[in-house]
């Protein structure tokens, strides 16, 4: 039996914070974000910051005028690289936003998506190193 392993992350908040356009060496960018969520536990609230990360067509389209407190649905692959100091980092490279508070949905073709992948970990290293 052959087993078809599925990363698929879809999560639901508002945009926290938003990072710097990045250009990698081939000239493709993307733009890093984070996604809060809060929930509450009886008496006690918490907040969780997501990293986001948008690239090729999700950049060019949606990327360009996101904007902090924006409420939307993210779906995406949850991604790992090396940071700088050596330690494992995580975030969610987007395949698909819908923003909800005007019902525009931007998303990224299933070709582009598999050629956006082998650019991550090129990216990511790059990033690193910028900061």
């Amino acid at each position: 039996m052959e087993r078809n392993d599925k990363n698929k992350i879809e999560l639901e908040g508002n945009v926290a914070r938003i990072g710097d356009v990045f250009t990698n060496k081939n000239g493709k960018k993307s733009i890093h974000f984070d996604l809060a969520q809060n929930s509450q536990d009886g008496k006690y609230k918490t907040s969780q910051f997501i990293p986001v990360v948008l690239r090729g067509n999700l950049f060019e389209t949606y990327g360009q005028e996101i904007e902090k407190g924006d409420w939307l649905n993210v779906k995406g692959r949850l991604t790992s690289y090396i940071g700088k100091n050596n330690d494992k980092k995580y975030e969610v490279t987007a395949f698909e936003v819908k923003n909800l508070e005007n019902d525009k949905e931007y998303t990224m073709s299933e070709n582009e998506l598999d050629s956006e992948k082998d650019e991550v970990e090129k990216d990511e290293t790059e990033k690193e190193q910028e900061r």
